[in-house]
Formats: structure tokens, C-alpha cells, sequence
């Protein structure tokens, strides 16, 4: 029986549609430019969100990319993290999960500053028992390390929880784990499955 749902943020609860975002501000072409040596860019973007890099070290390492750039990167980094919204289902979804008895937690992979300029955008924390953000560890979906460390801090059975990701690998690597998954395409979907799920108080 299912008693601990676990949410990631990104893309599930909030949007993070980071191309909007910069098409809001920049050319097509710079708006590319931007994205490739920054979000994918593992080197630099994973390594922030693991907090293994800071905001300003790592935006000093997306500029090197393109210096020619430097004050649209800034803007554009900077913007991203503050204009970022909840998705409308959001806050309901989780207050309503949290009424009918469930555990909620978040995991999510996210830098230290990015995630405290964020949190703003994010109403839905209010209803959560707990969160573990990656900078907090040094560690990243999907690697089997944080799936350990948020059942282990919060005391999680994997068995009796389900975790609901947007990311094909970080649902892997939670299945792998021994976590229930559902891999988040769209909240009636998500929706639905967790409704066929073993659930202890229905969804």
C-alpha cells in the first residue's frame, strides 16, 4: 500500500519551460546559444545543481561559452529563476493528496541560490512533511545516492512510496532503486495512474 508520495519540482509542480523563458528576452539564435552552454551543459548545469559550483561560479563558466554574451547570460540566468510560476493544479493537487492522509516529500534537483530565489514561486511547499534539494548532499537524480538519502532522512519505506518525475532517467533510476514510479507527462495523466496505483487512501 502506498502511503508517501514523493514529487520532483521542476516541470511537474512548477514550470520551468527555460526556452519560454528566454524567448521572452532574446532572439531565437541567442536564445539557443544560451541554452546549449547553460541547462545542456552538464558540466557546469548539473555540477551547480549537485552544489558542487556556485551560481556565480558556474555563470562565470556559462559566460566563458560566450563571452560576447556575458550580460544576456546573466540576465537570462537570473530571470529564469525569478519568473518561474507553480503550474494551476499544482498547490490543490498536493493539499488534497495531503488531506486524504499521504506523506508528501519533494526531490529535486536544484542549486542553492537558484532554489532559494525560486521558492517564492512555489505555494505548494506549504503542505509537504519534508524536502531534500540536491545541493543540500552533493548529489543528483538520477544517481541511486539520493534516492537513498531522502528515505533515509525521512524515515520512507521505497515499497509504500511512489516517485513522479518529468526525466526518463531519473525515474530509472528511482524504479532501480526499489521506489514506485510514475514518469509525469501530464498532470491527468499522473493523475490517473496514481488512481491505479495500491494506494492506503485512494487518490
Amino acid at each position: 500500500m502506498i502511503d508517501t508520495i514523493i514529487f520532483d519540482i521542476g516541470n511537474v509542480l512548477l514550470d520551468f519551460d527555460y526556452m519560454k523563458e528566454f524567448r521572452k528576452l532574446f532572439s531565437e539564435e541567442i536564445s539557443e546559444t544560451i541554452a546549449n552552454i547553460s541547462i545542456r551543459n552538464p558540466d557546469v548545469w548539473v555540477e551547480m545543481d549537485r552544489g558542487v559550483l556556485s551560481y556565480d561560479e558556474a555563470v562565470d563558466l556559462i559566460i566563458q561559452g560566450a563571452p560576447h554574451l556575458g550580460k544576456e547570460i546573466r540576465l537570462a540566468v537570473k530571470e529564469l529563476y525569478d519568473n518561474v510560476d507553480a503550474f494551476p493544479y499544482a498547490v490543490d493537487w498536493v493539499k488534497q493528496l495531503k488531506e486524504k492522509g499521504y506523506r508528501i516529500y519533494i526531490l529535486s534537483n536544484y542549486g542553492e541560490k537558484p532554489f532559494a530565489n525560486s521558492k517564492i514561486h512555489m505555494p505548494f511547499l506549504q503542505y509537504v512533511d519534508g524536502q531534500l534539494i540536491s545541493y543540500e548532499i552533493q548529489e543528483v537524480k538520477p544517481n541511486a545516492a539520493i534516492y537513498q538519502a531522502i528515505c533515509d532522512r525521512f524515515e520512507i519505506e521505497p515499497s509504500k512510496a511512489v516517485f513522479i518525475d518529468d526525466s526518463a532517467a531519473n525515474i530509472a533510476g528511482a524504479k532501480t532503486f526499489g521506489l514506485n514510479t510514475i514518469h509525469f507527462t501530464s498532470y491527468k495523466d499522473a493523475v490517473a495512474q496514481l488512481q491505479t496505483l495500491s494506494l492506503a487512501h485512494g487518490a
